[in-house]
């Protein structure tokens, strides 16, 4: 029997997501904030079955982002917020298109057992600029497969650790797959060296 991937989230310790930040299931928040909550829409079998083990990352204060002369999606709210899996699964990123605001995002996907970096949302400000409220939904989280949850704090060596990562990225591979990411990422142990700040960090 396949063994259910564990991923491990949470914010630095130097952040104040750490203390503030959750994620919330996305039908949950949609039943207590959608002004079409009573739709038939929101009780369809499919859309039930898509939404029921998603999340939602909201906003820990409120912002804005300025207008862009020249339009172009950037990533926002840098949430110093991780997940991390002992196992294989694919985690998928969605601006939050089924709230009622002005985030024209992008979707994004990787293997969170064989890659680290942090989530961020991301979003293009094309007309006025983009007020963001406390609370507010800033991203939509989901798996390719059921996950058990385990909410953490990362240590802040996962910041040196996330760096490098990104350096080796931009310098050798731009523009190639993730594949070869996750290759070179498995060759070096890093989901080890990543699995042991975690649980050490946290008495796993």
């Amino acid at each position: 029997m396949t063994k259910i991937p564990t991923v491990y989230y949470g914010a630095l310790e130097s952040s104040p997501m750490a203390l503030y930040a959750d994620v919330e299931n996305l039908l949950k928040h949609l039943k207590n904030t959608h002004p079409l909550k009573e739709s038939e829409y929101f009780k369809c079998p499919s859309f039930i079955s898509w939404a029921k083990d998603k999340l939602v990352i909201k906003s820990p204060a409120d912002f804005s982002l300025p207008v862009n002369p020249l339009p172009e999606y950037t990533q926002f709210l840098a949430t110093d917020f991780y997940f991390f899996a002992d196992r294989e699964v694919n985690l998928t990123a969605y601006p939050p298109f089924l709230d009622m605001s002005d985030i024209h995002g992008v979707v994004g996907e990787f293997d969170i057992s064989k890659w680290l970096r942090s989530i961020n949302a991301t979003a293009a400000v094309f007309k006025e600029e983009l007020k963001v409220k406390q609370d507010q939904a800033v991203l939509y989280v989901g798996f390719d497969r059921p996950v058990k949850l385990e909410k953490i704090t990362y240590p802040k060596e996962i910041v040196g650790v996330t760096s490098t990562l990104m350096s080796y990225k931009n310098i050798n591979m731009k523009g190639r797959s993730l594949t070869r990411l996750y290759k070179s990422f498995m060759e070096a142990k890093t989901n080890r060296t990543v699995l042991k700040m975690i649980k050490d960090y946290n008495d796993i």
